[in-house]
């Protein structure tokens, strides 16, 4: 017999214990159900994304056991809620949808659930933005090959933008007319980036801009410029610093070190390759031009950036507190000098005589005071009165008797009387046609009597009497008083260049004063270069290689017909279009092939706009070995067409990728290139010395400092004025890298 699996007995559900009263409403408790993602109710597009319900709460206090109870009712029957206990706080439980259906009801829109949207028809993606594309033609090419062309190529590629919802994000999409295809993003570690736009997506899904059509093209051989005539530059200074123990002039207490100043001039030109180039010359005192060199002064360099005295000496002039050269230091006592010289007759005795006079440490006097009597024992010499013995006159018979007259005595002498002497010098000029001087010491004695009081009486008056101390009179003659070795330079004739070297001496007559003997002369004139001519020749490629290695070199004519190679005569290679040759194989770093020599040393005219934001847009985009070695040169002769926030964009842009050094050179010395500013006019702009020019670092002001040349001996004050150079808040950085010919502050 099979068993029978046993039949659990079905058990009627249990109603809930119903409550001795009927409860009364009290409140609602909501019901809150949201839709998922790409769903609303009904699945409407456009409808709610929530559901709304509610189910009755009903109360009623239980007098048995005093307690407060709460119920949920489903049209027969309460149901008590049991509440939640939360650390002694009761709440109601959360509703589910079940018990809305069984307890309360949905609003009239939730009845349906949340059902998932249709699929949307898709729309187009949408322009956004455009990716910008830059492409930099190599050294000596311009886009087309033009001449002052730009060196870049610009395009752009549009993006498109959709927004899927399946994925809840937007999506990117290049165009290419027909289709549009999604783009691949960059990843990072903190967001995605676009990737890097190539030539073949602009021609794909972009286009070039308009004066980007044409390729990169090789530049025409250019010609080299001419040398500009010299103009002048600016102030160097030169320094001897004196040995220990020395001082300038040997003064104790002195300056050990002197200073002199140096003024360069300058000429610019282009050379073959495009380059600008300087060259640079000492302005001497005599008004020759001595070219030189920087690099060839050792002792030129940072922090103090000066000359030598060798220097100074042949090409510059000592600064006025410097004219003394560097000499031992030596020290003086004051010494006193005494002398006895004889009385001058008729006076008889000594004068006692002193004078002071500086004693050097090497034994040299100078700095002789006038001489002064200190003591005088002159006296005048005093002779014993005569006696005139009484005259006897025999008396003549007279007619009527006389009686006789009593003789007359001498007078008798008044000893009453103080003998004086007096001392003083004096100086008398030559005769006409003589120089020199005589000096003479004078003196005088005489007797001073007391009668008749109360004036008194002067006797025995010498009156002054000259004894002639020194005397340097001499006839006027045309005797040579000094002669130096010189000389002077005269100026080539017309179409030659060079100088003539005129070497003589300077001969100093007491006359006819200083004249110039020749004594040689050196002629280093030559013919002065008119034009430029360009001389190609052709190579065929190695073997295994095809194309064409086209050289070049220039021919220089001068004006007497004749030619040079002033670069030299070897053919430089100016275009090689061989192809085959093997291009090593590289990973990893490619510092190694990155642009150097384009910015190792880059020059630039401060007031070419153009050319500026080309290089500053060229330097912002290049990838380069930022090792510091590369070195901007601008040249501000053009003081009043600057744009100083273009140059303080092109700044920041070099010393933020290049870290190199910038130099700052060219800026006018001629009041000319000034009028306008300060108190320079149009007038006066002749007459204006330029003191000097620095650069504040600060403000990137070029501060110029003159004045203005008058006649007679009035001291003239100098003015200032600012010309903005360097806008600071676009160069971003302190400006320290910055060096400027005129110095800095």
């Amino acid at each position: 017999m099979i068993p029978v699996e046993p039949v659990e007995p079905e058990i009627p559900p249990i109603e809930p214990e119903q409550p001795p009263q009927i409860p009364a409403y009290m409140f609602d408790l909501q019901f809150y159900q949201y839709c998922a993602f790409n769903e609303t109710v009904g699945g409407v597009v456009g409808g709610g994304n929530s559901r709304n319900g509610k189910v009755p709460v009903y109360f009623l206090f239980d007098n048995k056991t005093f307690e407060s109870n709460y119920y949920f009712f489903d049209g027969s029957n309460y149901t008590k809620i049991e509440m939640i206990d939360n650390n002694g706080v009761s709440s109601f439980p959360t509703l589910t949808e079940e018990m809305v259906k069984k307890y309360g009801a949905m609003d009239t829109n939730s009845i349906e659930s949340c059902k998932a949207l249709p699929e949307p028809e898709p729309k187009d993606p949408e322009f956004s933005f455009d990716l910008g594309y830059y492409e930099y033609c190599g050294i000596n090419q311009t886009v087309g090959g033009v001449v002052g062309g730009s060196n870049v190529r610009t395009g752009k590629v549009p993006v498109f933008n959709r927004y899927d919802s399946k994925l809840g994000k937007s999506q990117n999409y290049f165009f290419d007319g027909k289709e549009y295809s999604e783009i691949e993003m960059v990843k990072g570690a903190e967001y995605d980036s676009f990737p890097q736009i190539t030539k073949d997506m602009v021609s794909k899904y972009g286009s070039m801009n308009a004066d980007s059509i044409e390729e990169c093209k090789d530049l025409p051989p250019q010609e080299p410029t001419l040398p500009s005539e010299p103009i002048e530059g600016w102030n160097e200074t030169g320094v001897e610093q004196c040995a220990v123990g020395s001082t300038v002039g040997g003064v104790e207490g002195g300056s050990t070190i002197r200073k002199g100043t140096l003024t360069v001039w300058y000429s610019w030109f282009i050379n073959a390759e495009q380059n600008y180039t300087e060259k640079y010359f000492f302005k001497t005192p005599a008004g020759t031009l001595n070219e030189f060199n920087y690099d060839d002064y050792a002792e030129y360099k940072s922090p103090d950036w000066t000359f030598g005295k060798d220097v100074v000496d042949k090409n510059g002039v000592w600064n006025e507190d410097s004219i003394e050269a560097c000499m031992p230091v030596k020290s003086f006592t004051t010494e006193t000098e005494v002398r006895t010289v004889n009385c001058v007759s008729p006076l008889t005795g000594t004068l006692t005589e002193q004078r002071t006079y500086n004693l050097w440490s090497n034994g040299d006097k100078d700095t002789f005071s006038e001489w002064s009597t200190t003591a005088n024992n002159c006296v005048a010499s005093v002779e014993p009165p005569v006696v005139i013995p009484p005259v006897i006159v025999e008396p003549e018979e007279p007619e009527v008797p006389v009686d006789p007259v009593d003789p007359v005595g001498p007078e008798l002498p008044d000893d009453r009387f103080t003998t004086i002497s007096d001392f003083q010098t004096s100086t008398e000029l030559c005769l006409e046609g003589q120089t020199g001087s005589i000096k003479y010491n004078e003196y005088r004695t005489y007797d001073y009597y007391v009668e008749p009081a109360p004036i008194g009486t002067i006797k025995n008056d010498t009156g002054w009497v000259k004894k002639i101390v020194s005397n340097t009179c001499k006839e006027l003659t045309d005797d040579v008083i000094e002669i130096t070795d010189g000389e002077r330079e005269d100026s080539c004739p017309a179409g030659s260049i060079g100088k003539i070297t005129i070497k003589g001496q300077w001969i100093t007559k007491g006359i006819s004063g200083k004249t110039f003997v020749e004594t040689s002369r050196v002629d280093s004139c030559v013919a002065d270069v008119v034009d430029y001519e360009s001389e190609f020749e052709t190579e065929v490629c190695a073997a295994g290689e095809t194309g064409l290695i086209t050289k070049i070199r220039f021919k220089a004519i001068k004006s007497d017909g004749s030619t040079a190679y002033p670069y030299g005569q070897e053919f430089k290679v100016y275009k090689n279009t061989c192809s085959g040759i093997n291009t090593p194989s590289y990973s990893g770093d490619n510092s190694e092939f990155k642009t150097e020599g384009l910015l190792r040393n880059q020059s630039v005219q401060a007031d070419n706009s153009a050319v500026i934001r080309t290089l500053t847009e060229y330097v912002n985009n290049v990838d380069i070995v930022s090792d510091g070695d590369y070195k901007l040169n601008i040249v501000a002769n053009n003081i009043s067409a600057i744009n100083s926030d273009e140059i303080g964009s092109l700044l920041n842009a070099w010393i933020t990728k290049t870290k190199g050094k910038v130099n700052i050179a060219g800026v006018p010395r001629s009041g000319i290139a000034y009028i306008g500013k300060g108190k320079i006019t149009a007038e006066n702009a002749r007459n204006i010395i330029i003191n000097s020019t620095i650069l504040d670092l600060k403000s990137g002001n070029i501060v110029v400092s003159y004045k203005e040349a008058t006649k007679g001996l009035a001291k003239v004050e100098l003015d200032t004025f600012d010309i903005p150079l360097i806008n600071v808040a676009k160069a971003g950085k302190r400006l320290s890298y910055v060096e400027f010919g005129g110095g800095t502050k």
